[in-house]
């Protein structure tokens, strides 16, 4: 059996020679099979070497019998030999016409090159708070998967096995990700795993933190007194305590290589978090609030651990602010480090943090200065998450508060199958520091939705 040749694609307008489907008016590619192409260069030669011949014969009329016949034998050779050339690459390329719908990638190029560039041991970190500790678990794809993958044939066995591109395999392989659940992997192995493909691949985008959509989102209590002294007229008495809530959180790798550790990255991060009041439409169903969370932070590796488990320590600088004007306008800039542990399927984060102090403001609408100096009286100076995973559920418990004040917040998450790759979504908090808005106003608050991401 011959080697499987992929077939060429012509498309409408996509370079000098294409071929279109005239039955239906032109309007879709076709594709142009290896025996039809291969016979019709055949015919093309034959043709212009006969009418490159006849018509020398014919210019010069006075040539002899003799030379003609030697024409006739010449072109008779050329025939034989373009027929030895060309008709097995005809043999060749028509067995293979159907060859077009097993390939995963029509075009492979940069997407093919993304995947195999996500198979380098160093490829995918985990960032966040559960997920910044990929480069500490990072791991070669097992031995019996690569064999399985490239289809070694047994020795003496003369039919070649199918080779799988490293684009399918390792697509189909975190596809199949969110539903491997206990499979060995620690809390947040897991996850790494599952990112890998994405990592540096420039057309996919890596989640950080969790991503998810709460169509509905029920809050006891919210700042009214800041809208009713900076908002429109109105605005407080129509903001419902049912609104939308959702967060995108995205990540991306800055090195390829090791920086000072094995397995170290340097890592830039963004989060959104919206709370959209879609069913005030006496208000125009506006986002009543919106924080916005850049940050860029190094992962480094424990090479030892102080008890069973895997650890890594993560350092880095976030900025967050609910880009609103003057009166509106909360934000601040911390430096935090967070230590990451798992063991099984139990995963813990511990992130201190340090505010970089700002300026007071002498009124509360300067452009300049501090927005909301009492923060950490509510916020705290660090927190606390835990995390655990069953073969169906994942569980979340974040805590944090400032232990002179006495203030703080507790927020449980947990996703469960719903459909497909997506997994339904719980979220209960309690405490200060929802959202910046309402970071000193105490609010307890509930909502079910749709996880776009996983947990860990």
């Amino acid at each position: 059996m011959r080697p499987r040749i992929r077939p060429a694609i012509h498309r409408r307008g996509s370079g000098p020679f294409h071929a279109v489907d005239t039955a239906r008016g032109g309007s879709k590619p076709v594709i142009t099979s290896g025996r039809t192409r291969a016979h019709d260069m055949v015919v093309h030669m034959k043709t212009w070497m006969i009418l490159a011949l006849l018509g020398a014969i014919c210019v010069s009329g006075c040539a002899s019998r003799q030379v003609a016949n030697s024409a006739m034998e010449t072109i008779g050779d050329l025939h034989e030999a373009a027929s030895e050339q060309l008709d097995p690459l005809i043999v060749d390329l028509g067995e293979n016409e159907a060859v077009e719908d097993d390939l995963p990638f029509r075009n492979p190029g940069p997407v093919a090159d993304g995947h195999r560039r996500a198979n380098d041991e160093t490829a995918n970190p985990l960032a966040g708070e559960f997920t910044a500790v990929g480069p500490v678990l990072q791991q070669r794809v097992p031995a019996e998967r690569t064999a399985a993958t490239t289809g070694t044939a047994a020795a003496g066995d003369e039919t070649p096995t199918h080779v799988e591109s490293e684009a399918e395999t390792d697509a189909e392989h975190a596809r199949s990700m969110p539903m491997e659940r206990g499979d060995g992997d620690g809390i947040l192995s897991a996850r790494m795993r599952g990112e890998r493909v994405a990592t540096f691949n420039p057309y996919l985008l890596t989640a950080h933190k969790q991503n998810y959509f709460i169509p509905f989102s029920i809050s006891n209590a919210f700042n009214h007194d800041v809208y009713e002294t900076y908002a429109t007229d109105g605005f407080a008495a129509e903001v419902k305590h049912t609104e939308v809530k959702f967060q995108l959180s995205l990540k991306t790798r800055l090195n390829e290589n090791d920086l000072l550790f094995r397995g170290d990255s340097l890592n830039f991060g963004v989060t959104l978090r919206s709370w959209w009041q879609l069913y005030s439409e006496e208000i125009s169903s506006p986002f009543r609030e919106t924080n916005y969370q850049p940050e860029i932070f190094y992962v480094a590796p424990l090479l030892k651990a102080p008890v069973e488990g895997r650890m890594a320590i993560v350092f880095g600088f976030e900025h967050e602010s609910n880009g609103q004007v003057q009166g509106l306008s909360r934000s601040w800039n911390r430096l935090y480090t967070s230590l990451l542990y798992e063991n099984g399927n139990f995963g813990l984060a511990l992130k201190p943090w340090f505010r970089i102090p700002e300026s007071a403001k002498e009124n509360p609408e300067d452009a300049e200065g501090d927005d909301n100096p009492d923060i950490l009286d509510y916020m705290g100076y660090g927190e606390l998450a835990l995390g655990w995973r069953s073969t169906r559920y994942d569980v979340l418990a974040t805590i944090r508060g400032n232990t002179s004040t006495g203030k703080g917040a507790l927020q449980l998450e947990a996703t469960y199958p719903f459909f497909s790759r997506y997994r339904g979504f719980v979220q209960f908090f309690t405490g200060y520091g929802e959202s910046l808005i309402d970071h000193d106003i105490h609010q307890t608050r509930i909502g079910v939705g749709v996880a776009l991401s996983s947990l860990f």
